[in-house]
């Protein structure tokens, strides 16, 4: 019987979320073999890799508002939160960056909105300018536009308001038991198999990466191992946010009463 050669490709991870991980070098897709079935993994990108993710606190997010007679009213930025991504171009030549798009799979009670204008790059191409362009070795930082609310957010974090926060860019908290604290919100929250899947695009919409994140498996800057997940039928390598950055910003900016944070906690290093 023939040898499936679709088992002997061997890959290198398509994202990662910590400084000094390893990149996808790879064409098409890849397909790996174990003993009960085919895993599927689609592996794109041989000129870009995504070396940071994680999430980043919006605007106003903790800030309650009220009328005059003193009723609450409606703050769409409350317990939102908003994805920021490093992109790096590991090709020789210039990456023009042309879209960035952001996907959920397996959620419940997440809220999307509010958008944020980011920008370049956006979701479509028409957005394009020179920001947009990565030079052979740059990466760059950029806060996708599409929000999103985690319900009861902010009431999670005020439990947590006495950690200590790291002064750095973004600002960080080192206490790995409060990050697991948080990916067990999460999980009861927008469910244990809640999935982010982040694509990068040039020219026509032809993507160069796209990275799985799961949103209740987060960890620090050093994480960088993946893991398998299912979305429907196929299987994916889901690489670990930063938790400890979107901790470190949100805390600081519920204690500093900061407004404009997230912008920052988003800029290039």
């Amino acid at each position: 019987m023939a040898k499936d050669s679709r088992a002997e490709h061997v890959f290198q991870k398509a994202t990662a979320s910590a400084p000094y991980s390893t990149a996808i070098n790879a064409r098409g897709n890849v397909y790996l073999t174990n003993s009960n079935n085919n895993i599927y993994i689609d592996v794109i990108g041989s000129k870009a890799a995504i070396t940071k993710a994680y999430l980043v606190p919006s605007v106003n997010f903790s800030q309650k508002f009220f009328n005059v007679d003193g009723k609450q009213y409606s703050n769409q930025f409350y317990d939102a939160a908003f994805v920021c991504v490093e992109v790096a171009n590991i090709s020789s030549t210039p990456l023009l960056v042309t879209a960035i798009k952001l996907e959920f799979s397996n959620y419940k009670n997440l809220r999307f909105g509010p958008g944020a204008y980011s920008g370049c790059p956006s979701e479509k191409i028409s957005g394009v300018t020179p920001e947009c362009m990565l030079q052979p070795g740059q990466r760059k930082k950029w806060l996708l536009q599409n929000g999103f609310v985690i319900p009861g957010m902010i009431n999670f974090l005020e439990q947590e308001s006495d950690e200590y926060v790291f002064d750095s860019h973004p600002k960080r908290t080192s206490n790995d038991f409060v990050i697991q604290r948080l990916n067990q919100f999460l999980r009861s929250t927008a469910g244990d198999k809640t999935m982010l899947k982040v694509s990068v695009f040039e020219l026509n919409y032809k993507p160069v990466v796209i990275g799985h994140f799961r949103l209740a498996d987060g960890s620090n800057l050093f994480a960088t191992e993946p893991t398998m997940h299912k979305i429907g039928r196929k299987e994916v390598l889901a690489f670990p946010l930063q938790h400890d950055a979107f901790l470190g910003e949100a805390l600081s900016q519920m204690k500093d009463g900061k407004i404009n944070s997230f912008r920052e906690a988003c800029n290039s290093d």
